[in-house]
This record gives C-alpha cells, structure tokens and sequence, in this order.
C-alpha cells in the first residue's frame, strides 16, 4: 500500500510540474516542448523519482506504435497527396544520406566499428514533429509547410525504423536473436532504449543518442522561430492579416452581446445598463462589419479557404455515416466499399480544384 501511495505522489508530482511549466511558457518565447525537456534535465539529478528499468521489448511494442502512427492519425490524406514528391524525397533519400554522413563521421572521427556507427545515424534520422509543428502554428505558417514537415516525419520514421533493424541484425550478427525525433527526440529515445542489452557499444551509443537530443533540442529548438521569422516564412498578406484581426474582433464583440443577455437573463444586471452597453457594443460591431466589407479581394480569400475546409469536413461527415450504415447493417461490406470510393474521388478532385 505505501509503494502505491509513493507511486500516486510522485505521478502527483510530475502532472503539477507539467502543469507549471504550460503556465510559464506563457510568459516566456520558449515552446512548451522544449521548456519540459529543460526542467527534465535539471530535475534528473536530485534522484527524487525511483529508478526505473524498461526493458527493450516494452519499448518495440508500446511506445514505438504510438510514435510511429501519431503522425498518420492527424494527417488529412488529400494534403499528403498534393506534396507526396518533396514529401518522399526527404524521406526516403534523406534518411539514407543521413544515415551515412552520421556512420562515416563517427567511424573516421572516433574509431568506432561501421555497424554501430551506422547505428547511431539511423537513430537520430528519426524526426520528431510534434515540437516544431506547435512552432508553426503559433506563428501561422502556411498549411504546406505544416503537411510537408508532418508527412515526411511520418514516412521518415518508418524509413528510419526500417533502416535501424536491418543495421541492428548485421551488428548483432549470430550471436543475437531479435524479435524486431524536424527534431530529434522521443522517437530516436525510444530507438536507443529498444538497443538489445548485449550489443556492443549499447552504453556508448545510448549515451550518443541522449546527448544529440539534447543538442536538437536546445540548439535547434531555440533557433529554429528566429530562422522561420528571418526567412520571413510566417509573413502574410497585409490585407489578408488585416481581414483576420477585424474578423477576430467581430467575433469578440458578437460574443460580448451575447453575454450581457445573459446577464440580463440571470438578473445581474438593470435594463438600462444592458442597453447602454449593447449600443456602444453594437456601434462597435457595425463599424467592424462595415470595415469588413471594404476588404473585398480579401474576403474572396479567406471565404475560399473555408469553403475548401467545410468541403472536406462535409466529406468527412458523409464517411463517418456510411460506416454507421455498415454498422447497423444497412450497407453491405461491397456498398460501403463502393460508396467510399465515391467520396473518395469527390475528395481528390475537390483537392485538384483548389490547388
């Protein structure tokens, strides 16, 4: 019972720490990623967490899934499609070159043996998005770059797992039996930890491995906003910016009048106050509407961004009940299908039209 309590406290912990660290990267221009892989470090060496021993195979079948597909969970197929080419280039080639430039400098500039210094390259070829696409999104960059960074992690993971346990079965050779992070991160952890304990050079390459997610993280994960801001990727079209921001406020002030309706409603406050309040709020809201109008090209702009997304939400509206109907029985296994592949295809040319 009190390893259990001691269990609970020290998960207790850990949330309370993750939670003051969101509150903080509010305050401070570090990504939330990045600030709780800081206080990871400089926690770790008070030891006040248990010791804890993960064994290669747990790490093949739990953690490796998870990484692997999180990415294919959240990407629309459409956007894959439309930047497959760059997409694969970066992924399949990428990696290899990535996994040789790695080997050849750690074995002419250490001494290490080709297999586990090619280990190591096809570890760290392993990217981890999930840092860098919370970076996009808060300084608004364009959707392909997003899809482009997204799609090539997640082929990138596969080509680099791929290239790991071909490497790993030469560098164990007979004497082993197997059953087998953009940045760099959980994903090449994970690799690194999934390292059978009687490989050779196992320690030196975990170390490695630790030490260069590290350095991504900090090197490049501090570098990485003032890069995008200097190449000026995250710059938008005045008139479309300014569109954004008077739609925003519309919207605030729609919402404000809503609540003091509310409020009125729940008698917190008089009429009078009510309606002194809703005009200005309304004189507001016509001024804005007005402002709005003006900005013609951009509303064409914006009004054709979201007409592509509610077709493609509709579309996913239309697939979510056929699969329904095949679950309750009405549709055959063969009209689902068939009936799939025509949404499908009214999907790609959606897709084809907008592009």
């Amino acid at each position: 019972m009190n390893e259990t309590h001691f269990t609970i406290t020290i998960f207790i912990v850990l949330l309370l720490i993750a939670s003051g660290v969101a509150m903080v990267t509010r305050w401070i221009r570090v990504p939330y990623t990045l600030a709780l892989a800081l206080v990871g470090l400089l926690i770790s060496p008070l030891h006040f967490l248990p010791a804890v021993h993960i064994s290669p195979e747990l790490i093949l079948l739990i953690f490796l899934p998870a990484l692997l597909f999180e990415a294919a969970w959240n990407l629309r197929l459409e956007h894959l499609r439309e930047n497959l080419t760059p997409i694969l280039l970066l992924a399949v080639p990428g990696v290899v070159v990535s996994v040789g430039i790695a080997g050849t400098v750690l074995h002419y500039g250490i001494g290490w043996p080709w297999a586990p210094a090619l280990l190591f390259g096809a570890i760290i070829s392993a990217t981890d998005p999930v840092p860098v696409l919370a970076l996009f999104k808060k300084l608004g960059l364009p959707r392909r770059l997003n899809t482009i960074v997204e799609g090539e992690s997640l082929i990138n993971d596969g080509t680099a797992v791929v290239v790991f346990k071909m490497i790993l079965a030469l560098a164990a050779g007979a004497t082993l039996e197997t059953s087998m992070g953009g940045l760099r991160g959980s994903l090449s952890i994970a690799l690194a930890l999934s390292l059978p304990l009687s490989l050779p050079y196992r320690t030196e390459l975990t170390m490695l491995v630790f030490g260069a997610v590290v350095f991504s993280l900090l090197a490049q994960g501090l570098t990485v906003a003032p890069l995008l801001k200097w190449l000026r990727l995250n710059k938008r079209e005045p008139e479309l910016l300014e569109y954004e921001v008077l739609q925003g406020r519309l919207l605030a002030e729609t919402a404000a009048l809503a609540e003091l309706d509310s409020l009125r409603q729940r008698g917190l406050i008089t009429d009078r106050v009510c309606d002194d309040l809703k005009a200005e709020l309304a004189a507001t809201q016509q001024t804005l509407s007005e402002q709005l109008t003006n900005l013609g090209g951009a509303r064409r702009a914006v009004e054709q961004q979201q007409e592509e997304r509610i077709r493609h939400h509709l579309i996913s509206v239309k697939k979510t009940r056929l699969a329904e109907l095949l679950h309750e029985g009405i549709l055959s296994e063969q009209s689902h299908s068939e009936a799939g592949r025509f949404l499908d295809k009214e999907l790609t040319e959606n897709s084809s039209a907008t592009t």
